[in-house]
């Protein structure tokens, strides 16, 4: 599996070039832009479907879906209180 990090949205004709050069699958090239909050990287792999390919590719059988209410909440409570106040002495946010 390949994680294509960007800061910028990495089109799908780069992940085929990847996939191709690589020799793997083109599902195993992900593209993963730069997330806000790094609590959101876990929502961003299961929205690109890495999950379901990793259970498919190490032939294991999924007993349920994950419940990611609770992750999303936590996420969202993190961008709720991420200040963007200034640094004072100290390393402190004013």
């Amino acid at each position: 599996m390949i994680i294509a990090r960007s800061d910028f949205p990495v089109e799908d004709s780069l992940c085929d070039k990847i996939a191709l050069f690589c020799d793997v699958d083109k599902r195993a090239v992900v593209p993963m832009v730069t997330a806000d909050v790094l609590y959101e990287v876990p929502l961003l792999l299961e929205q690109a479907g890495v999950g379901d390919y990793l259970v498919e590719r190490l032939g294991l059988q999924a007993r349920d879906k994950p419940d990611w209410a609770p992750w999303r909440r936590l996420v969202e409570e993190v961008r709720k209180t991420k200040t963007g106040g200034e640094y004072c002495p100290g390393g402190k946010i004013c």
